[in-house]
């Protein structure tokens, strides 16, 4: 169950509303995109790309209750699938 993973436990109730809250307009069009909407962003660095896409990933688990095992993320760098592990 996404509610027991330990890699989401940051991302629950409260704490998404708070970041959702502090999203840039562009940032918000990504994170509202459709479910089955591919998104390909193009930004520079300290945009708030990780972030963006780590609260995307959160909202998808959380609120539509997509399972994390099917969906995937194709980064960058190592540093976003650390980041993505960690947040």
């Amino acid at each position: 169950m996404p509610e027991d993973d330990p890699l989401l436990a940051k991302w629950r109730g409260d704490a998404i509303k708070s970041e959702e809250d502090k999203l840039k307009e562009e940032q918000k069009i990504i994170y509202n995109a459709e479910v089955n909407q591919h998104i390909n962003v193009i930004a520079g660095p300290g945009s708030g790309k990780t972030h963006t896409l780590t609260l995307r990933v959160a909202r998808l688990v959380h609120h539509v209750g997509v399972m994390p095992e099917s969906i995937l993320v194709l980064a960058y760098n190592r540093a976003v699938v650390s980041e993505l592990k960690t947040d």
